[in-house]
């Protein structure tokens, strides 16, 4: 024994050095034998007619048989499969003798999936990848996930109910001791959801290397420089296609994991994680499509998240520039549909008059709705919380070098490493809201036809209209808060946040000072205005205006002028 042979305790360090050297050659001869079933795999499916063409019909008509007994390439095959089978179940125990090098088997894993995707990868690199095949169009990622999505939809059943009844797949229980009762370890859906996760990995490894940087060269020949000479209304087309390959590499993430869903056995895939997890928590890092965009490199990170940002900012300003999105609609919301007499739904007593329970943002009619600025924002705020949520879990953005040699170390992004949800929330998010707030509501309220006018002492009916339009931004501030703050504690967006309960704590504090402010200037400018109007009323100017000044010792005057003060009265009858 290792540990008598080192003559001290068992955790003494020759043992461990004995332990790491035994699991490092052990490593080594598993990726060698590796290497070569997989190879003697390939080789005999493709004899036996493994895989498809990787066009709709032939994908949509393919069957497959494996008979050992009858055709000596099926034997070859199955020997091949059954040979990776073994070397991952001692890979995994390697993993748990050492707790390092090779992961143990985990849900998804299959050494024999994996070699049998090893020729569609081929395929898919030749028809989407190659330089002469004319379906080379990084615009277009859609027909790259489309063709991945039939494949694996049809081909993963297909060799699982070939491969699986030959008895090749190994068990992934690696603790027979601790395994239940009756369970024999194995995951009879494994190989196929093993061969779905092989084949994204394939679209993954498409996306990074060679949309991506399609995309960035297409920006290149643009005049994009780099991010500081990043132009918000200029970037249009550029931010163009960073979107449309967000939303295809999450709509095709989100449809390989109903696929894995489907195909286990476990009603729990799926929703492996928390309540209220994403469809991303199914997808390991390396298979997402969504999840290149953001580890394939800084600079990339920083340009995608910066192209979401600026369509949040660019569709929340749309909203804005409409002169009827400022104000609350409904039969509740004040100067709306009240005509004098009517009952205000809000003191309402009798069940014939119900009082509104949708509140804030309710889709019922005749509840009170916020401004439809509030609610755009709301939206984008909320789409962006769910992008992020789409990325896997254990994503991070990478700490590789920038072309901009002027970026803040200390911002969030740069702080090696940063889980990928983290930082999307911090720049896509949050940013959105801090901008929308300092650039959208503050610049409305300081505008000449807001509080100048809800101050001017000239018009009153120029005052009353400013006063509405700073009321509208606060009654925007008060929904927007309202809505990262509800969002900022659900269970999802905390667990991306490492559990830190104050994520949009800085953007929401900012909404309610800025809400708390305007209201006080608001109530403050009522106030004057107020004074104002009594001072004139109690100085009887009004009357004076009205009927003249009358003769000081006029009693008659004197009972014209019963508004005034009771020693003025005493003093004319005197």
């Amino acid at each position: 024994d290792a540990r008598d042979a080192a003559g001290g305790a068992p955790g003494a360090p020759a043992h461990d050095r004995f332990t790491a050297s035994l699991a490092a050659r052990i490593r080594a001869e598993c990726d060698r034998l590796r290497a070569v079933a997989t190879r003697l795999a390939v080789d005999a499916a493709g004899r036996t007619g493994w895989p498809p063409p990787i066009n709709p019909v032939a994908v949509d008509a393919f069957e497959w048989d494996v008979d050992p007994s009858s055709d000596r390439s099926a034997a070859d095959l199955c020997d091949a499969c059954a040979v990776l089978g073994s070397l991952q179940a001692a890979a995994g125990t390697l993993a748990s003798l050492d707790g390092d090098g090779i992961d143990p088997a985990t849900t998804f894993e299959s050494w024999v999936a994996e070699a049998m995707a090893s020729p569609v990868r081929d395929a898919v690199r030749a028809h989407f990848v190659a330089a002469a095949s004319p379906a080379n169009d990084p615009s277009r990622p859609e027909r790259l996930f489309a063709c991945i999505a039939r494949v694996a939809a049809r081909c993963a059943p297909v060799l699982d109910a070939a491969l699986r009844p030959r008895g090749i797949e190994p068990a992934t229980t690696l603790d027979r001791s601790r395994a239940p009762p009756g369970d024999t370890g194995v995951n009879p859906a494994r190989l196929a959801m093993g061969f779905a996760v092989a084949v994204a990995r394939i679209a993954r490894d498409v996306v990074e290397g060679h949309v991506i940087p399609a995309t960035e060269h297409a920006e290149t020949e643009e005049g994009y420089v780099g991010a500081r000479a990043y132009d918000r209304e200029n970037s249009r087309a550029s931010d163009a296609r960073w979107l449309h390959l967000a939303d295809e590499c999450e709509r095709f993430d989100a449809e390989v994991a109903r696929l894995v869903a489907r195909l286990s056995s476990n009603p729990k895939v799926g929703r492996r994680s928390i309540p209220g997890s994403s469809a991303a928590d199914v997808l390991p890092a390396g298979c997402s499509a969504l999840a290149a965009l953001a580890s394939s490199g800084r600079d990339r990170a920083v340009r995608w998240m910066r192209a979401e940002l600026t369509d949040c900012l660019r569709e929340v300003d749309v909203a804005a520039s409409e002169t009827d999105s400022w104000s609350p609609a409904g039969i509740d919301a004040v100067g709306v549909g009240y005509e004098e007499g009517t009952r205000d739904p809000w003191l309402a007593t009798e069940v014939s008059i119900p009082v509104p329970s949708g509140g804030v943002g309710s889709d019922s009619g005749a509840d009170f709705s916020s401004p439809p600025v509030a609610e755009k924002a709301v939206e984008c705020f909320n789409r962006a919380v769910d992008r992020a949520l789409a990325l896997p879990r254990s994503c991070v953005v990478p700490d590789t070098s920038t072309s901009d040699p002027g970026f803040d170390p200390g911002h969030p992004m740069y702080e090696p490493p940063v889980n990928a949800r983290l930082a999307y929330l911090a720049n896509v998010a949050s940013e959105f809201v801090g901008v929308f707030c300092d650039q959208t509501l503050r610049r409305r309220v300081g505008a000449a036809d807001t509080y100048h006018s809800m101050i001017s002492t000239v018009s009153q009916t120029a005052a009353a209209n400013g006063a509405l339009k700073v009321g509208d931004c606060v009654c925007v501030a008060r929904r927007l808060a309202g809505a990262t703050r509800d969002r900022g504690e659900d269970a999802a967006a905390l667990s991306a946040a490492g559990g830190d309960d104050n994520l949009f704590g800085d953007v929401v504090a900012k909404l309610d000072e800025f809400a708390d402010e305007w209201t006080r200037k608001i109530a403050e400018t009522f106030a004057d205005a107020f004074e104002r109007s009594a001072a004139g009323y109690l100085s009887n100017a009004h009357l004076a205006a009205r009927f003249g000044a009358g003769d000081e010792n006029d009693g008659a005057g004197d009972e014209r002028s019963a508004p005034g003060n009771g020693a003025t009265r005493a003093g004319g009858r005197e």
